[in-house]
């Protein structure tokens, strides 16, 4: 008799840790859910980050390259000037050395 109350109570101390340990389970699913939700709305997050820096990085490239054509186009505009200016020095240069009066 003593010994089926020791099975007993061993059964039901047994089925009480698999409650618990069921209940543990429970909890341990539950935060995992909600572990992988966020984890996907982490990586949703940086996939638009991601998206919008390269779109960034793209619209800074085409700049850049825009401004080195402009900056192409006023150094060309710039020589062009000086070349300009030179002949035109050289050309006073030319007539005041020849016989036209000084002015005074």
């Amino acid at each position: 008799m003593e010994v089926a109350i020791i099975w007993f109570l061993s059964m039901y101390g047994m089925g009480e840790y698999i409650k618990s340990v069921d209940n543990h389970n429970k909890a341990l699913g539950a935060y995992i859910a909600r572990i992988d939700e966020e984890m996907n709305e982490i990586d949703n997050t940086l996939a638009s980050h991601e998206k919008t820096i390269i779109k960034t990085a793209g619209a800074h490239s085409s700049f850049y390259a825009g401004q080195q054509l402009k900056n192409t186009q006023y150094e060309q505009g710039i020589a062009k000037i000086n070349d300009i200016l030179k002949e035109m020095s050289e050309g006073e240069s030319s007539t005041m050395s020849s016989d036209v009066p000084n002015k005074p």
